[in-house]
């Protein structure tokens, strides 16, 4: 597997083995690190989501948080929308999908007011769509306008 092109490239198609494999890959070092991060900052785990939450970065230690976490969810978010987008193409869908499966939620998360609960409801049932599309769902069985079937036979 070339991981160059796993990693930071837009094109071509990915399976779902490979995208189970990108969240186990991703989701270990970044659990180690956080925790990295919060035994440093003498945080228990049950501070932690009143840390990232966005009323604890304005205190000093949510800040060196916000700081420390900073490049590895970047780092994160680069590499989820480059594997999705292969993910997307292999069920033979444009890559700008991604803004609907990854960001909408993301931005509907920031409007947390009580009286927003219809964009948690929406958020909600994005992040379940893009669930199925992504990690559930079979590729285009052949080949399609994004490339070959990963899972066809080489040769």
């Amino acid at each position: 597997m070339d991981w160059g092109h796993y990693f930071f490239s837009f094109n071509g198609r990915l399976n779902r083995a490979k995208q189970w494999l990108f969240l186990g890959l991703i989701l270990v070092p970044a659990l180690i690190y956080e925790g990295f991060v919060t035994n440093y900052l003498g945080v228990s785990w049950k501070e932690v989501g009143r840390l990232f939450s966005t009323d604890g970065f304005n205190t000093p230690t949510g800040q060196k948080a916000l700081m420390l976490m900073l490049p590895l969810w970047l780092i994160i978010a680069f590499l989820s929308l480059t594997i999705g987008v292969k993910r997307l193409h292999d069920r033979n869908k444009n890559g700008l999908w991604i803004i609907l499966f990854i960001y909408v939620p993301w931005a509907l998360g920031f409007l947390h007011s009580d009286t927003m609960g219809v964009f948690r409801i929406a958020a909600f049932a994005l992040n379940i769509w893009a669930f199925i599309e992504l990690y559930c769902l079979r590729g285009t069985r052949g080949d399609n306008r994004f490339g070959p079937d990963p899972l066809a036979p080489s040769g």
